[in-house]
């Protein structure tokens, strides 16, 4: 399940100025469908903060579902109370590393939204996720401030970024969502062995299977 969801997310506003407005990077994916809920839940049992949370879902416009599926991510989102907004990649998509231009095209959209109303920016990355992160910029030999990973709370340009999740493994969102039935969309790039990011999670999960049981947590540490 998601322990201290509520406890921890107050820590986290506490050390920001601005705690009120905020919006949410909604992809309609697992991940970002179970914080949709729970914001939900944390808003309706904190009125007293007065949060205003805009769902933002970027179309990539990769897929030829990926409109349909939108549209319901939104109306799941406004069944909640949200208003949401759908923003559309208008870029013509490159021929290669397709993935990683998707992931600047959806950042800078966040991101003109976040300047545009005045708020700060809340992502929906986890435990595994860190992981991922640091083993493919250790691979690459990055340099060591690359090796501090992502934090739960960064800044970029004045705008503050939030990761509720970090400390939560997949699973227990998995968990999460099972539990509370919880409608989310499936992305096939997930399991897509030409994309990095899944031929990693794949060979993490091989060494924590056959070799070394403790790397998600000795990577993360």
């Amino acid at each position: 399940m998601i322990p201290n969801f509520n406890i921890n997310l107050i820590k986290i506003l506490n050390n920001l100025q601005n705690k009120n407005r905020f919006v949410l990077g909604l992809s309609g994916g697992l991940d970002s469908m179970a914080l949709l809920h729970l914001l939900k839940n944390f808003i309706n049992e904190n009125k007293e903060l007065k949060i205003d949370l805009i769902p933002v879902i970027v179309d990539h416009n990769l897929r030829g579902e990926s409109k349909n599926e939108s549209k319901e991510v939104k109306k799941i989102s406004e069944s909640l109370g949200f208003k949401t907004k759908i923003r559309k990649i208008t870029e013509l998509k490159p021929s290669g590393n397709i993935q990683n231009w998707a992931r600047i095209q959806r950042r800078n959209i966040l991101f003109h939204n976040c300047v545009e109303l005045s708020c700060n920016l809340i992502l929906a990355q986890h435990f595994d996720d860190q992981v991922e992160t640091l083993f493919m910029r250790l691979v690459k030999e990055t340099a060591l401030d690359g090796l501090t990973g992502m934090s739960t709370i960064s800044t970029w340009n004045g705008i503050s970024i939030l990761r509720p999740l970090l400390s939560y493994k997949k699973k227990q969102i998995k968990d999460y969502v099972k539990s509370k039935e919880i409608k989310y969309f499936e992305d096939p790039s997930n399991i897509n062995f030409k994309f990095e990011r899944v031929k990693t999670r794949y060979f993490l999960d091989s060494l924590k299977n056959k070799l070394w049981p403790n790397i998600y947590h000795d990577l993360n540490n």
